[in-house]
């Protein structure tokens, strides 16, 4: 777009970069929504974990299978979850989901795993991808990568303890290698009812002596329970 033609309108807008998002406005903008993108990922981890105890499809599943398992369940269940629901509109771009929320930034499910490329090297939070142009572009919150047009954030997860414990995490990245700028663990969060489920519903007697019926949802189990599972910056991730 030529801006030169029209006047007040300020150039650096449709530079070749997103401007830099902190934390804070992130943060902001998805934490009423972190229910929904928290589900979207436990519901099928949950169902991983249970088909890694008792089918035997799944119980030699490597760590980089697990992943695209998960990734893959995670997009479909976000898509029966978030297809319109107010501040949600959803992308399909190169047969992956983009999610985009309140019309203000793109966010991409994503496996997250720390690694050191040398011994002397500190252990960085990294996106698990082939560095091809297209994705450089992308990370690096480029303009010009052929994708909707907003600034990119991760909902990445992390596999723990030998694929049996998982822990969910807003990533921000801004740069042409694989390393993420930060992360932020997400809180605990209200269980959901899966999607498409349908509660069985015990006959009732006609008195008041009847106990309450317990309505249950996902059980959502947290992988960290530390100081940090409370919701806060990763660390190593600067």
């Amino acid at each position: 777009m030529n801006t030169t033609n029209f006047r007040g309108v300020q150039p650096n807008l449709f530079g070749p970069r997103f401007e830099r998002m902190s934390q804070e406005e992130i943060i902001d903008i998805l934490e009423p929504h972190f229910p929904m993108l928290h589900a979207s990922i436990m519901g099928p981890w949950e169902e991983l974990v249970e088909y890694r105890t008792n089918d035997k499809n799944f119980i030699d599943m490597k760590e980089g299978d697990c992943a695209v398992w998960l990734t893959m369940q995670s997009q479909i269940r976000a898509r029966s979850l978030l297809d319109g629901k107010p501040g949600f509109r959803l992308f399909d771009q190169h047969q992956k989901l983009v999610i985009v929320i309140e019309d203000k930034i793109a966010v991409t499910i994503k496996k997250l795993t720390y690694r050191q490329r040398t011994a002397a090297d500190r252990p960085r939070l990294e996106r698990s991808n082939y560095s091809t142009p297209r994705n450089v572009k992308f990370w690096d919150q480029r303009r010009d990568s052929g994708i909707p047009d907003y600034p990119r954030v991760i909902l990445g997860y992390e596999l723990l303890k030998e694929i049996t414990e998982v822990r969910l995490v807003i990533a921000y990245s801004r740069s042409q290698g694989k390393h993420v700028d930060w992360a932020y663990v997400m809180p605990p969060q209200p269980s959901l009812v899966p999607v498409g489920f349908t509660p069985q519903l015990a006959s009732v007697p006609m008195d008041d002596s009847h106990d309450d019926l317990d309505q249950k949802g996902f059980s959502i189990s947290e992988a960290d329970t530390s100081e940090r599972a409370a919701g806060g910056e990763v660390e190593g991730t600067r």
